[in-house]
């Protein structure tokens, strides 16, 4: 990823000679080069100094100045979807009495991410994205005077290629006016449609749009939501055989009918889709769910690599499937799940010049690269037996903390199998029982309710005390109880320590 260096906005104010921002700004792009009309994402980062706080763009009205990051106009590039940006990590949120609400600030380094897009008048050649944020800065005191920053991220438009959509005249107002008959008309007259209030109008215009758009399925699928909120799969599915009857070679209509029913689809009917769509994205998500019910450990890793195989071209069809395929070689060989990762994170760098990929994916991509390098060296001293040297390197191990996506449950499953596997083999048996048997996944994890059983069978336990006392430990982890004592009647002292074991019931009475 390209990041791109920030200019700041001529005649901005400017600090004192040594004296530190409160505030560093910086942006990039990605990608750094599009063609007009084309779409990309903005990632604004701050550096918060220590002691002050901004707020959040969610801030509610009536207290400080929510901070706003947008694509001011009179510019060659717009926001297609003028929404709040999106912002990581979450704000901290607490009830102020001086603003007398809800407060919500930022603390630290924050990102936020938004969209934008080229107009399609967009001459080629060297630009820059202007980007304005205003925001207000705090301490525990005082409130410092709003201000609004802005910043120059360099941004190329490049000619449109042959496959590139043909580009319309703008309208002037950073909108498009797209050609009849495009994808973009369809979605333009789709969002219209949306807006209709009165719903057999509505319904009129979805029927309307299907007919004029034979070849989409968005009109079926927008038509059988309703239908699908209310359980009613009877009626979806007449929706979907209505496309099929003018398309009958659309795959998201024939996923969408396997998809018809509160039951799962047979294995049979998804196997018939797989042979019929091999190079479907739903083909993939199916290949998956197989891979989930498989029978045993090899049968599983076969089906996530046909998946992984699939869509190589489709940044989420194909980071999702290699997610997959990379945990599930993680569990035996993290480096080959390592190896697995950085081919794909390189290839898609280096694909149009790199730096096209949407930030979560690359953001997710090199946090787990980095992670399944520290378990696979885990895994090198495990097998070379240096005992000290392997529980001092787990245990500075963590699940990676991915922007906009947090930590994955599969993710701390993996770490949790290494800790336990480096534990034991350092002779702290207990207390690698210990680790597997209070973590949450326990149950739901094939492999850690192996490892578990493996490890308690050593410590003498049988399976039935193992998964007791892994539903003793789920028990007294999410049923917390507060223990408090009252004056009974004859000088004594009720404590509800005393009802452990046996139903409490508790009756307050607060006269304010």
């Amino acid at each position: 990823m390209n990041q791109t260096a920030v200019i700041s906005q001529p005649g901005e104010r400017t600090k004192a000679a040594g004296q530190p921002e409160k505030v560093k700004w910086s942006a990039m792009t990605s990608p750094t080069r599009i063609t007009a009309n084309g779409a990309f994402q903005v990632r604004v980062q701050a550096e918060i100094a220590s002691g002050y706080h901004l707020y959040s763009t969610s801030q509610a009205p009536g207290g400080p100045v929510p901070t706003s990051i947008t694509l001011p106009a009179g510019q060659l590039f717009w926001q297609p979807w003028p929404h709040v940006a999106a912002a990581w990590a979450a704000p901290v949120k607490t009830f102020s009495p001086e603003f007398g609400m809800e407060v919500e600030y930022h603390v630290g380094k924050m990102i936020f991410d938004l969209y934008g897009a080229a107009k399609t008048d967009a001459a080629p050649g060297a630009h820059e994205l202007v980007i304005e944020i205003h925001y207000q800065l705090c301490d525990k005191h005082t409130c410092l005077i709003p201000e609004t920053k802005q910043l120059r991220v360099p941004i190329e438009v490049i000619s449109a290629e042959a496959e590139a959509q043909p580009s319309a005249k703008g309208n002037g107002a950073g909108k498009t006016v797209a050609k009849p008959g495009s994808k973009e008309a369809m979605i333009e007259r789709l969002r219209a449609i949306m807006q209709i209030p009165d719903k057999k109008k509505r319904e009129a215009g979805l029927w309307q749009l299907a007919a004029d758009c034979p070849k989409s399925d968005v009109p079926y699928q927008m038509l059988a939501n309703p239908f699908l909120a209310r359980a009613d799969f009877r009626a979806a599915t007449a929706i979907y055989r209505k496309g099929l009857a003018v398309n009958p070679n659309s795959d998201a209509l024939h996923a969408a009918l396997l998809g018809c029913s509160a039951k799962k689809a047979p294995r049979g009917a998804k196997q018939r889709f797989i042979r019929r769509f091999p190079r479907s994205s739903y083909t993939a998500r199916f290949l998956g769910e197989l891979a989930a019910e498989a029978s045993s450990p090899a049968a599983r890793l076969n089906l996530l690599r046909r998946a992984a195989a699939v869509n190589k071209e489709d940044f989420f069809v194909s980071f999702s499937t290699l997610s997959d395929l990379c945990w599930e070689l993680a569990i035996k060989n993290p480096a080959a799940a390592a190896k697995l990762e950085a081919a794909w994170l390189a290839k898609r760098r280096s694909a149009r010049g790199g730096g096209d990929m949407p930030f979560y994916i690359r953001d997710a991509a090199v946090a787990r690269t980095e992670f399944f390098v520290a378990l696979a060296n885990c895994d090198g001293l495990l097998k070379r037996g240096k005992a000290k040297a392997e529980v001092a390197a787990v245990e500075k191990v963590a699940a990676p903390d991915i922007p906009h996506l947090g930590v994955d449950d599969h993710d701390r499953v993996l770490l949790a199998l290494m800790r336990a596997k480096v534990l034991a083999a350092a002779g702290k048996g207990q207390r690698a029982y210990d680790e597997l048997i209070s973590h949450d996944h326990l149950l739901i994890s094939d492999e850690m309710l192996t490892a578990a059983i493996k490890l308690g069978a050593k410590l003498g336990k049988s399976r039935r005390q193992i998964e007791a006392d892994a539903w003793q430990q789920r028990l007294s982890a999410e049923n917390v109880v507060a223990d408090f004592k009252v004056p009974g009647s004859r000088g004594r002292t009720i404590k509800a320590s005393d009802y452990l074991g046996r139903i409490l019931l508790v009756n307050t009475w607060n006269p304010g």
